[in-house]
């Protein structure tokens, strides 16, 4: 009998005799999409090279190399989790490209999240991109010292944008949430303020006099919950939780403080970097290109220029603030291409990238 250690997955990689990649081997037309799936991406990947994800945590329940097979595909096919899932319980063509039995039974819809959180906590992201990099290098079809082109793209976050209104309800509100345990702590007025703040609210049909009054009532709040957690005999309690960091972060970018006897002064125009635009994602922004104007993140990507083999490939992603300027993503775009031994002998872009530092230090790495 062999033991698995602790992290070790390589028995995982076994073929299964009667999956529907041998029972029905075939089936899939050449343009199928899970074709090169099956045939070019499926052999690249193995249990064993995501062994450092589960060192301290036994084998996984299911195939890792099952799961980055789902991701991808999902990604493809722009589906949620619970499609995803559903799929690979009921698509032929899916479990011809994974190797999977005919009969296998599916996987619940919250084990993708759970492991795209691993391969962040584990910086594994990017596994499979990069060994696909890897393996169009063998191929020929990225080669270093080659042209390359940089350009950005807006990536759009998992939040609905909020009018100022919303913001600060929905800020207070989780911060209302998260210290329901501590309300014992409160005088009557924060109670009171607890209590209108706790639920959600509409502002569908409400007047703009009505509005005003929702955000002077909001700046209140905050400031009499700000003034309230950085008391002394519950403070280590309070300033630790996120809500309540999110609940200053959003007053401090959005009113004047004028003073204890007076009410907040809100800012009439508040944005620019670091902004937070919804308490549900603050990492994710505003921003505008062009005539376009999203609230989430932005996406440099840069890819190859070529025309012998007539497809270009993409090189290297990588996703910043949406209000980050393009130029300040070279450096770091060109030192990440070099490790992939893909640097590129000519590299274009528009000209928020043609800074005078970036030429130069273009020209530093031969470029």
């Amino acid at each position: 009998m062999i033991e698995i250690g602790m992290g070790d997955l390589s028995s995982y990689d076994q073929r299964n005799l009667f999956g529907a990649d041998l029972v029905l081997a075939g089936l899939l037309e050449p343009d199928d999409l899970c074709s090169p799936i099956k045939k070019e991406i499926s052999p690249l990947v193995r249990d064993s090279d995501f062994e450092e994800m589960y060192k301290d945590g036994g084998r996984p329940p299911v195939s890792p190399r099952l799961l980055i097979l789902t991701l991808l595909m999902q990604f493809l096919e722009k589906l949620p989790d619970r499609a995803a899932s559903w799929n690979l319980k009921f698509r032929l063509d899916w479990k011809i490209a994974f190797e999977l039995p005919l009969d296998f039974a599916g996987i619940h819809p919250t084990t993708l999240v759970y492991f795209r959180n691993r391969l962040i906590e584990n910086e594994k992201a990017c596994l499979l991109f990069d060994t696909i990099v890897e393996h169009l290098k063998g191929c020929g079809l990225i080669k270093k010292g080659g042209k390359q082109r940089i350009d950005s793209t807006h990536i759009i976050g998992c939040v609905r944008e909020l009018s100022r209104v919303e913001l600060f309800h929905e800020t207070l509100r989780l911060f209302c949430l998260d210290v329901i345990q501590h309300t014992d702590r409160m005088d009557q007025n924060l109670i009171t303020l607890h209590e209108k703040y706790v639920d959600k609210i509409s502002i569908h049909g409400v007047s703009e006099g009505r509005k005003k009054e929702f955000i002077e009532n909001a700046g209140v709040a905050m400031k009499a919950f700000i003034s309230w957690g950085e008391l002394s005999n519950h403070r280590d309690a309070i300033e630790g939780m996120e809500h309540f960091k999110t609940l200053k972060a959003v007053f401090e970018q959005n009113f004047t403080d004028k003073g204890v006897l007076v009410a907040p002064e809100l800012i009439p125009i508040s944005t620019g970097k670091g902004h937070i635009s919804s308490p549900h994602e603050i990492e994710a922004s505003y921003a505008n290109k062009g005539k376009k104007g999203w609230l989430g993140y932005k996406g440099q990507v840069v890819e190859t220029v070529s025309s012998e083999v007539g497809q270009n490939f993409i090189t290297h992603i990588d996703t910043e603030e949406s209000t980050n300027f393009d130029g300040d993503s070279v450096p770091t775009m060109i030192e990440e291409l070099g490790k992939k031994d893909i640097a590129p002998a000519e590299l274009y872009g528009d000209t928020h990238y043609n800074s005078a530092p970036n030429i130069e230090g273009a020209k530093a790495k031969s470029i």
